[in-house]
C-alpha cells in the first residue's frame, strides 16, 4: 500500500481536512486529528485506535498494526506498516479511528480525550451523522414500512418505547457497540427477566438486519450467541394436568363476563387467545374458518366445534361482528385486569378446598399468597416486582399439590361444591368433579 492510497484513504471520510503539523500530514475531523502520515518516502502511517481496538486490528493483521509505546489515555497511537497493509483493513481502521473522534455514543456532555463534547461541538457531530440515523428514528422508519402489517406490530413497539429508547433510542445506529447492547439486555434481564431480555434483543436484531441490507457502511453488533436463555431452555417441558385444568375451568366459570367465557373457549379449542379473542361471527358457520390473515400458518384455518365449545359462546349483541366484546363494538380487552381478577377467583377456590380438607399446609400457602397479594396493591417498583414474582412461584406450588385428588373416587364426587358442567365425554361415567 503507498502512502498516497492512505491519504485517499483517510480523506475519503465525512468532513476530514488533512494539516500538515511538525513535519507530518495530520487528519482531522472536528479540529482533533485521527491519523497522521509522513512524507513520500516513510512506509508507516499511524491512526488513533482505543485498545480493544488497537488489539482487535493486531489480531487480524499483526504485521500491519503495531502499538506504538507509552501511549496513554483512551485513544492508543497505532503504527500501520503500509509495505505489507491491505487497503481493505486499514480502511476499515480508518473509519473505526474516525468514529472514534467523531463521538457518535457520547454525543451528550462526554469526555474525549480529556476534554468534553457539547455544545457546538455537538451539534456539528450531529450535523456529521444526521439525525435520522438514530436507533428510535431506524425503529420508526422499520416499524412503518417492513413492521406495519405484523400482528405484533404494537406489542413490538411498546417493548422499544419502553425498555430500548430511553437507553438507547437517542444514540446514532452507527455508534452503537456490542457492550451497549450487552448492557442494555443484563438491565432488562435483571429488571424483566431473561425471557423479556431475548424478546427485546430479537426486535432490536431484526431493525439492525434491516438496516444492513439498507446502508452502505453499517455492520450490526448484534452477533449469535448474545440470547439469555440457551434453546433447551425455550422449550416448554411442563403443560397442565387434569385437576390443574378443571380447577382453572371452575374459576373461569365463576367469573362473570365474556372473559370467563373467551378462557372455557380457550380451553375446549386449544385456539390462542388473540384468534379467540378476536373471532367474528361471521367466522362461525357449522364450524369456526379462522382467516388466513388472522392465524401464523397464512392458510384459512377450519376447527369444528364440540356441543360444549358452542354453548359457552356467549349471546349475538346487536350490531357487534365480535363474538366476545366488553363494549358492544371491539373484540374483548383489558386482559391484565380480567386475569387478575380470574387469580383472585383461583384463590378463593383453594382457600374454600384448604379448609375443607383441613389441610394445614395448604392453608398456610394460600394465606402467604393473599399476603402477597394485598401488598402487591399498595407496592411500587422494585418491591411490587419482588411481590409478583414470589406470588407467581408459590401459584405454581398450588397448582402442583392438587388437593381435590383426595376425593377423586368417592361415591358423592368431592365435597368441596356441587358438581358443575361437564367438561368432558367421561364426566357422566366417571360421576365425579375432579
Amino acid at each position: 500500500m503507498t502512502p498516497e492510497a492512505f491519504r485517499r484513504l483517510a480523506l475519503s471520510q465525512t468532513k476530514v481536512v488533512e494539516v500538515y503539523y511538525r513535519g507530518r500530514s495530520e487528519f482531522r475531523v472536528l479540529q482533533r486529528s485521527f491519523a497522521s502520515l509522513g512524507g513520500p518516502a516513510d512506509s508507516v502511517a499511524m491512526i488513533q485506535l482505543t485498545s480493544e481496538q488497537q488489539r482487535m486490528f493486531m489480531q487480524a493483521a499483526p504485521r500491519t498494526f503495531v502499538p506504538v509505546p507509552g501511549g496513554s489515555g483512551q485513544l492508543r497511537a497505532t503504527n500501520v506498516v503500509l509495505v505489507s497493509a491491505n487497503e481493505t483493513i486499514v480502511e476499515s481502521a480508518l473509519l473505526v479511528a474516525w468514529r472514534n473522534i467523531v463521538p457518535i455514543s457520547r454525543l451528550n456532555g462526554s469526555k474525549i480525550g480529556g476534554e468534553i463534547v457539547d455544545g457546538e461541538e455537538r451539534e456539528q457531530c450531529i450535523g456529521i451523522h444526521g439525525t435520522d440515523n438514530t436507533l428510535k428514528a431506524i425503529c420508526e422508519e422499520y416499524i412503518k414500512g417492513n413492521g406495519k402489517n405484523l400482528r405484533s406490530a404494537g406489542w413490538r413497539e411498546q417493548i422499544l418505547e419502553r425498555l430500548v429508547y430511553p437507553e438507547l433510542g437517542a444514540e446514532q445506529i452507527g455508534g452503537i457497540k456490542r457492550s451497549d447492547i450487552v448492557r442494555l439486555l443484563d438491565k432488562i434481564e435483571d429488571e424483566n427477566g431473561a425471557t423479556m431480555a431475548d424478546n427485546t434483543l430479537a426486535i432490536v436484531r431484526k431493525v439492525m438486519n434491516w438496516h444492513v441490507s439498507r446502508s452502505d457502511d453499517f455492520l450490526s453488533p448484534i452477533v449469535r450467541g448474545m440470547e439469555r436463555r440457551k434453546p433447551e431452555e425455550r422449550v416448554r417441558e411442563r403443560t397442565l394436568t387434569d385437576d390443574e385444568l378443571r380447577a382453572v375451568w371452575r374459576a373461569a366459570e365463576a367469573s362473570a363476563g365474556p372473559f370467563g367465557r373467551l378462557v372455557r373457549f380457550i380451553l375446549l379449542t386449544a385456539a390462542r387467545r388473540t384468534e379467540a379473542g378476536a373471532m367474528t361471527w361471521g367466522e362461525l358457520d357449522d364450524e369456526w374458518t379462522l382467516p388466513a390473515s388472522r392465524n401464523q400458518t397464512k392458510v384459512d384455518l377450519v376447527r369444528p366445534l364440540s356441543a360444549e365449545a358452542w354453548a359457552v359462546l356467549p349471546a349475538k349483541v346487536v350490531g357487534c361482528p365480535f363474538v366476545f366484546t366488553t363494549d358492544g363494538t371491539n373484540p374483548i380487552s383489558s386482559y391484565t385486569m380480567c386475569k387478575s381478577k380470574l387469580d383472585k377467583q383461583v384463590v378463593k377456590e383453594l382457600r374454600y378446598i384448604a379448609e375443607k380438607q383441613k389441610d394445614e399446609a395448604l392453608l398456610a400457602y394460600v394465606a402467604e399468597v393473599e399476603n402477597l397479594m394485598a401488598r402487591m396493591a399498595e407496592t411500587k417498583g422494585d418491591t411490587r416486582k419482588e411481590a409478583v414474582t414470589r406470588a407467581k412461584r408459590h401459584l405454581v406450588d398450588l397448582a402442583r399439590l392438587a388437593p381435590h385428588r383426595a376425593f377423586a373416587h368417592e361415591p358423592g364426587g368431592c365435597p368441596c361444591r356441587p358438581c358443575r358442567a361437564s367438561l368432558g365425554p367421561h364426566y357422566a361415567a366417571r360421576q365425579r368433579c375432579l
